[in-house]
C-alpha cells in the first residue's frame, strides 16, 4: 500500500528544478536504457529523501542520512540509492507506460516542504 502525502510547493518549473523554503533543492530525470532516473539534489542533505509520482503516491525515500544513507523502495519497479558526498539521492524507475509516468514528479527533502517539482511529458512508451 503506498502512502499519500500532500504538501504546497512553493515554486514551480516544468522544465528543470524548484528552490523551495530554506534548503536549495533540484530536481532532474534522463531516460537511461529502460529506465527514467530522477536525480534529487539536496545542498544541506540532513534529512530523509522521498520521491512522489504524479498520483502523489510515495515510490521510495532513504532515511535520514546519519551516519550513512539506507534507502528504500515501496515498489519492485523503482530502484534508490543516496550518494552523501554530491548530496545525490537517485530514483530509477524502469519501463513503465508513459500514461504512469507523464505528470508532476516531487522530491521532498524531509517533511515539512523543502521540495522540487518537475514535469515530464513522454509520447508512447519509454
Amino acid at each position: 500500500m503506498l502512502r499519500k502525502h500532500i504538501f504546497p510547493t512553493v515554486l514551480f518549473s516544468s522544465f528543470l528544478s524548484v528552490v523551495s523554503s530554506n534548503i536549495p533543492i533540484c530536481l532532474t530525470w534522463r531516460q537511461q536504457n529502460n529506465y527514467l532516473q530522477f536525480v534529487c539534489h539536496v545542498d544541506d542533505l540532513h534529512l530523509s529523501v522521498t520521491l512522489t509520482d504524479p498520483a502523489n503516491d510515495e515510490l521510495a525515500w532513504c532515511l535520514i542520512p546519519l551516519p550513512h544513507g539506507e534507502c528504500l523502495s515501496l515498489v519492485p519497479w523503482v530502484n534508490v540509492t543516496q550518494n552523501l558526498v554530491t548530496n545525490e539521492t537517485v530514483f530509477s524507475v524502469q519501463n513503465k507506460d508513459s500514461l504512469y509516468i507523464n505528470g508532476n514528479w516531487t522530491c521532498q527533502h524531509g517533511y515539512h516542504g523543502d521540495e522540487a517539482l518537475i514535469e515530464v511529458n513522454i509520447l508512447g512508451n519509454y
